[in-house]
Order: C-alpha cells, then sequence, then structure tokens
C-alpha cells in the first residue's frame, strides 16, 4: 500500500524506475506489471532485485551483479574515475542495505498485522462467506427507511469475497486501501473517499490489501432478482495466485478526499442559513442517479456548538454520524447522543433537530428517501439544548 501512495502523490513521468524487494516470499507478485501500467510515462526497469532476509550476508555479491546487469558497475578509464565510480556504487549499495537491513529487523519482530482503526463499529462476522476475516454492520435498512439497503463492510489485513454478482452496486471507501475488480478487467484501488459504481449483474470480488484493513459501506438493492436467463461471466473464489499477481488502476470517481481528521473532505466556503445557529459546510459524496438508486448522500459538518432548527421533512430524513459528537431529538421524545457509525430514522412529518455537542465537532450523511427535501421550518431549539448541563 506504501508503494500506490507515493505513485499517487510522484509524477514519474519521463524518469527510469528502478524496483527491488526486501521481503522475498511472494517476492514482487506483479508489482512490476502493475507499476508499469499505473506509470505509462515511465522508464520501469525490468529486470527488479530481490532478496529474502535470510540471505543478507549474500547482498553484497548480489547486489554487485544485478548492478552490473543494469550496467551500472562498469570498468573505468583512470583511477581516479574508478574512485569516483565506487564512491557512488557505495553510495547506492548502502541505500539499498539499509532497506535490507530493515526488513530482516521487521523480520526478526513480532509480525502480526497492525489493528488499524476504522470508523464505524465491526458488526457481526461474516467470515463463513469469505477468504480471511470479514465483518458487517447494517447500517441502513432498506424495508423500514425506504431507500436502497446500505451495509458496512470490513476487510481483515488479506481477506477478500469470492467472484460473485448482484443488483446494482455503489461502495464508498471508509478507509485505508481496498480492492475491487471487475472479471476480464484490471483491479481497482478504493481509498477512503473514492465511490465505485458496479452495475446490476457484473462478476466481481471486493476485498483488502495484504498489509491493511479495509472498511467500505455498500449501497445496493437487496430485493433485486436475477432474470430467468442470467448467467454470471464467472464465479467461485478468488485464488492465492490471482490475489498475489494482481494489476491496479486508481478508482476514477474520487469524490471526496478525507479534510484534516473528517472522515470526508467539506468545502471551505460555509454554508449560511437562517436555519441553523451558525455556518455548517456541505459536500456530496454520493450523487443522485448512482446505479444502486440511491438518494444522494451528503456530508454535513458542525463546528462545536452549532445546531440547527425544530423541522420535519415530508419523506422522513436518515442521519449517519461519522464524526465527533452529535445530538439529535425527536419532538416528545429524549435527546440522543450520537457516535460515529450511530443512525438515526425520522419519519415523514415528524419533527426533530440536531447538531454538535457544545464540546465537540460533528458531521453525518444526509439521506432524504426520494431525493424529496420538502422541509418545514421551526424555532430553535435553545432551551433543549441549554438543558443538555454544559
Amino acid at each position: 500500500m506504501p508503494v500506490y501512495t507515493f505513485l499517487e502523490g510522484h509524477d514519474l513521468a519521463g524518469k527510469k524506475v528502478i524496483l527491488f524487494s526486501t521481503h522475498g516470499g511472494s517476492g514482487l507478485a506483479g508489482i512490476v506489471e502493475t507499476i508499469t501500467h499505473l506509470e505509462n510515462g515511465a522508464d520501469v526497469v525490468q529486470n527488479a532485485y530481490i532478496i529474502s532476509h535470510d540471505d543478507v550476508t549474500e547482498a553484497v555479491p548480489s547486489l554487485s551483479n544485478w548492478l552490473k546487469q543494469l550496467g551500472y558497475w562498469k570498468q573505468c578509464l583512470g583511477e581516479r574515475r574508478r574512485r569516483e565510480a565506487m564512491k557512488k556504487i557505495r553510495k547506492l549499495l548502502a541505500t539499498i542495505l539499509t532497506a535490507v537491513s530493515l526488513a530482516a529487523t521487521a523480520a526478526a519482530a513480532d509480525t502480526t498485522a497492525v489493528m488499524q482503526h476504522v470508523p464505524f463499529p465491526l458488526g457481526r462476522d461474516v467470515s463463513a462467506r469469505f477468504t480471511g476475516t470479514v465483518h458487517r454492520n447494517d447500517l441502513v435498512d432498506q424495508d423500514t427507511m425506504h431507500v436502497p439497503q446500505a451495509n458496512v463492510i470490513t476487510f481483515e489485513p488479506g481477506s477478500r469475497s469470492g467472484w460473485h454478482s448482484h443488483g446494482a452496486m455503489t461502495i464508498i471507501g471508509l478507509s485505508s486501501t481496498g480492492i475491487y475488480q471487475e472479471w476480464g478487467k484490471p483491479a481497482v484501488l478504493i481509498r477512503q473517499g473514492d465511490v465505485v459504481q458496479i452495475r446490476a449483474g457484473v462478476s466481481h470480488w471486493h476485498g483488502a490489501m495484504k498489509d491493511s484493513r479495509f472498511q467500505q459501506i455498500v449501497i445496493y438493492d437487496k430485493h433485486w432478482q436475477a432474470p430467468a436467463d442470467f448467467k454470471p461471466a464467472h464465479s467461485g473464489p478468488v485464488t492465492d495466485e490471482e490475489y498475489d499477481n494482481l494489476v491496479f488502476t486508481w478508482a476514477e470517481d474520487r469524490q471526496s478526499e478525507p479534510h484534516d481528521s473528517y472522515l470526508f473532505n467539506y468545502p471551505q466556503t460555509p454554508f449560511s442559513s437562517a436555519n441553523f445557529n451558525g455556518p455548517v459546510y456541505l459536500s456530496q459524496i454520493v450523487h443522485s442517479g448512482n446505479t444502486a438508486g440511491t438518494p444522494a448522500w451528503t456530508y454535513v459538518v458542525f463546528p462545536q456548538g452549532t445546531y440547527n432548527r425544530w423541522h420535519s421533512h415530508k419523506t422522513g430524513q436518515i442521519l449517519i454520524a461519522t464524526d465527533g459528537i452529535g445530538y439529535t431529538q425527536t419532538l416528545g421524545g429524549a435527546v440522543q447522543v450520537m457516535h460515529p457509525g450511530d443512525v438515526v430514522y425520522c419519519p415523514p412529518g415528524v419533527s426533530h433537530w440536531y447538531g454538535a455537542a457544545p464540546g465537540s465537532h460533528f458531521a453525518h450523511i444526509a439521506i432524504s428517501p426520494e431525493d424529496n427535501h420538502d422541509v418545514t421550518w421551526y424555532f430553535f431549539p435553545k432551551l433543549e439544548y441549554e438543558k443538555l448541563g454544559f
């Protein structure tokens, strides 16, 4: 994953790229072909150097032979030129041997994968249907909230689904970098903020990179039925050989780069409205017209102490907390605290308000069934907010 992050931030067009791997094991596992594909303007040398931590003692002669093959270990005319060339070679060897030494140290240490933080709760274990360890958290219920189903899927490092097909789906990357691949196409890297659209019936699989957890939201019609004559292009497990030799490309629809410590990006210009007691920030993560058929998913950021008026929605509203601590209340009900991953459904015509806690920022995703934004606004919940005790 660090390699792909580096490539994303650097333009290597017109440069020569020389690759070496210090972990051994699976070696470069298709990385030469992947970088050649992602950086098609660069001169990627196909003769890469691979060494295992078990072979560190043989690094100098093997590196020397590799450098000779690349043409960097040349016979120089004259003693002075030979000394200058040897200095450059030693510097290059020192750089590579440092990486080899670090790889050996890492191999000798505990190799248990770091359990990276994920923004939403894991939910229940559904690993029996996957390779590796996978959890599913049902976020939005299609039958009660009247929008397409939405679940959070968390893949532990190296975990993945098999090849499968279903109805149209929209994927939102939540943390780290994951993988999506359609049958017959390169694998797509899904980063935090990426949105991927999957057409109904397409054979594909999802999963995590080898070295990191991956969490995503999947939005889909859970009642989709395949046509009677439907035949998937491919099904079955993703083999280790397939997984180890993937060729990657970037997701094209990057809707939202992460912003500061927030889950998604939001504009620097605030949205000012008489219906909020202060400025808020709005952006769209999923637009109308997506493959899953969901209404737009709008990201709303409240600075601390900011809240809106009592109001009601003609078709109701769904709130998914993503950042910080928030409060919400329906008319006649108790105040509810909202943490990331919490979901609140307000039925049609029922009055409610929500906002950030006095001592915390807050952000959520708002979904309006039928994409109906007919809202009736009332007064501010000033007394209710003051009763929170801050």
